[in-house]
């Protein structure tokens, strides 16, 4: 038999086998094969994707899903972005209406003021108006915020430590008169009050005695000028009985010592008066203490211009409930950028006849005298409040003097609007008292006090940091730093139990301290490291050195008008800076949104379908499908032949 006769037996052979219908099975393997593609084609139809599991395309998958998340992440830098030029927007609006018609507007009244066509009067209510525009300043920058971020009030950041440097001090003149509270007044002089007795007096700009008017009968503790140019004295009355409730007695002098009204505090029994102040509206405040229930408390009393008693307040513990056995004094009170005022001085609370340690206290209260809150500050020994200044944030930073039970250092702290304590510092020296504080031009904090026999004077920054110090030898050891001046010409004027200084003070910034403004960072990009950093600025009255701009003399009017210049010239350098910001992120935002379109393209033609491609792989598989199962159909009968050789 021949080869191609043998291979036409062995197919009818294989043919004429029934264990295995090959024939079927090879259909039945094309029909799966096509209704899976055809499963795959309607998946991909339904779904709009090319790759619907990791077998479709292993490789695809992975480039695709690395893509989209840049793609999801470049939309939302998209959103972060336009939050950041909202923040932008935000932030340079509060600046120009700083800038107008507040600023403007002080430069007008500076210009007004600065004419000699006006009087001392005239410039006293040209005055109010500019304490309601700082006011307004300080308003704007407080609240001006982006979900709950301040943007015009932050302080300055210090990004290094600090070591203080040896600060230099030229005296310019000096008054042999040992003096208890001095205060400025209108002229570029001052007035005090002489140690000891009751002489209260005034000096020219260079220290020269004007005048000096005793007070029978009466120790008296402070005087200042009122705005009408006349003067507002305190002090205890002598002649009063032990249970009298006039032992405070408040003077009121014309411009020319005339007595205008005098009168006490009634109603309580006040055993001493420490300071008094006029406040916005015309008022004064007298600070001391009185007698509580139990004990020595706090007091504080309103009076309207005309010497007749508003409100007056005892607070301590004594007043509390339970009723406690305590001594509290108030040293000094200020006005705060609120209408409010903060009463300084110490407490403490009488514990089984004993009393305990005294902190330095401050309480706040609104402006008809009703209690806000206090607070407590002090170590282990007993501590003391002498003297605030009121910060444009509506806070304030007190000093005093500290005792861990060691040894008595300064304290130097500072509170928010609320009574929180911000941060708090002492001095590292033994012996040490801080007993004053006044801001200096530069923003900075110059604090007055002794280190053992010495007066010591410390520059402060507005987060508590010693910037330079400098001591004056050769005093005695009973001392006391009393008054600290800042003046309109950059010099100092203070007042000790040993005489009246004026002085000059200079010091070197240290080469290792830097500082910034808070920044917010935006993430502007899909990937880590695509920041932008947006610095913020502080707005204040402080900051923009507008704060202590004093109208009520030519020469104090002239001096603003720089100082304004110089705060309109801020203003517009930061709004230009932040107009700079916005449009770097314009640009920033409409670089992200090409990207991201360009981005989407190239994943859509790895990720996405193909839709008439698809289609028509769906018909081929159909029809491959219709096809195979006619084929397997006929598979099935071929077996049939076998039944014919069983008949």
């Amino acid at each position: 038999m021949n080869i191609r006769y043998r291979r036409y037996y062995q197919l009818k052979g294989d043919y004429m086998r029934i264990g295995h219908n090959i024939t079927s099975l090879n259909s039945l393997n094309r029909l799966n094969k096509n209704n899976k593609s055809i499963t795959s084609s309607l998946e991909r139809l339904s779904s709009g994707l090319r790759i619907n599991i990791a077998a479709d395309d292993a490789a695809g998958l992975a480039i695709s899903e690395k893509m989209r998340a840049q793609i999801r992440g470049l939309a939302q830098a998209e959103r972060n972005t336009q939050d950041g030029i909202s923040l932008i927007q935000t932030m340079e609006s509060g600046l120009g209406t700083i800038q107008d018609p507040n600023l403007l507007r002080l430069r007008e009244l500076a210009l007004q003021a600065s004419n000699d066509t006006l009087t001392n009067f005239d410039r006293t209510l040209i005055q109010k108006e500019v304490e309601q525009i700082k006011l307004g300043i300080n308003d704007i920058a407080n609240n001006t915020q982006f979900n709950g971020i301040h943007l015009l009030n932050n302080d300055l950041e210090v990004n290094t430590n600090i070591t203080p440097v040896q600060g230099n001090i030229s005296t310019n003149w000096t008054a042999n008169i040992p003096a208890r509270d001095l205060s400025k007044t209108s002229d570029g002089g001052y007035v005090g009050i002489r140690i000891p007795g009751n002489n209260p007096f005034k000096l020219d700009s260079m220290g020269n005695l004007v005048w000096s008017q005793a007070i029978p009968n009466m120790d008296v503790y402070s005087i200042k000028e009122s705005s009408d140019g006349g003067y507002i004295l305190l002090g205890n009355d002598f002649s009063a009985d032990a249970f009298s409730n006039q032992k405070i007695n408040i003077i009121k002098w014309d411009g020319n010592l005339n007595e205008q009204w005098r009168t006490g505090v009634s109603g309580v029994y006040s055993i001493m008066g420490n300071e008094v102040i006029e406040t916005s509206d015309g008022s004064f405040i007298v600070a001391g203490t009185g007698s509580g229930i139990q004990g020595w408390d706090g007091l504080v009393a309103k009076f309207n211009s005309n010497g007749v008693q508003q409100s007056t307040l005892i607070v301590g513990s004594s007043q509390s409930n339970p009723v406690g056995y305590g001594s509290e004094e108030f040293n000094s009170i200020i006005e705060t950028a609120d209408g409010g005022y903060l009463a300084i001085g110490s407490s403490s609370l009488k514990l089984n006849g004993s009393y305990t340690d005294t902190s330095s206290w401050v309480m706040k209260y609104d402006s008809n005298l009703n209690p806000l809150w206090d607070t407590r500050v002090g170590g282990t020994g007993n501590d003391e409040g002498y003297r605030a200044i009121a910060t444009s944030d509506g806070g304030a930073i007190i000093v005093g003097c500290y005792n861990d039970s060691t040894k008595i250092s300064g304290l130097i702290y500072k509170l928010d609007s609320s009574g929180n304590v911000l941060w708090e510092k002492n001095d590292t020296s033994a012996s040490s008292n801080f007993t004053s504080i006044s801001e200096a031009k530069d923003g900075n904090y110059i604090i007055g006090g002794i280190v053992g026999d010495k007066y010591k004077l410390s520059i402060f920054d507005p987060q508590g940091n010693e910037l330079a110090n400098a001591t004056l030898s050769g005093m005695a050891s009973t001392i006391r730093f009393n008054s600290l001046i800042s003046n309109d010409d950059g010099s100092y004027t203070f007042s000790t139990t040993t005489g009246i200084t004026n002085f000059n003070v200079s010091y070197g910034s240290n080469p290792s301290t830097t500082y910034d403004y808070k920044t917010v960072n935006l993430q502007v990009g899909a990937n880590s490291g695509d920041n932008f950093a947006v610095k913020l600025t502080d707005a204040r009255t402080t900051a923009l050195g507008i704060a202590d701009i004093d109208l009520s003399t030519r020469q104090g009017a002239e001096l603003a008008i720089s100082k304004i210049d110089k705060a309109i010239n801020t203003v517009s350098s930061k709004r230009s800076m932040y107009g700079a910001y916005q449009n770097a992120l314009e640009h920033i935002h409409n670089n992200l949104t090409n990207y991201e379109v360009n981005l989407t393209a190239a994943e859509s033609r790895i990720r996405d379908v193909d839709m008439a491609k698809e289609m028509m792989n769906l018909t081929k598989y159909n029809i491959l499908s219709q096809a195979s199962q006619a084929m397997l159909a006929q598979a099935n009968q071929q077996p049939q032949g076998v039944l014919q050789l069983l008949k």
